[in-house]
């Protein structure tokens, strides 16, 4: 099941990033359905360099720590 709806045309100017479901890392959520991908909830993605996975997305490693 799944729900269609617009992809954003403009998105905030953060680094939060997020794993999609075409396997690429996106700058933050927005950017990735600015993209046309949903945000792959198993988190399958490689983390960009100095990040841990953390479900969807990342913690720095330097700084935070990831919490299921």
């Amino acid at each position: 099941k799944g729900t269609c709806k617009p992809r954003p045309t403009a998105c905030p100017d953060l680094y939060a990033p997020t794993c999609a479901c075409d396997g690429k890392v996106y700058s933050n959520a927005c950017d990735t359905y600015g993209a046309g991908q949903d945000v792959d909830k198993e988190g399958a993605c490689t983390p960009p360099p100095g990040w841990i996975s953390c479900g969807q997305g990342f913690c720095s490693k330097d700084v935070s720590f990831c919490i299921k």
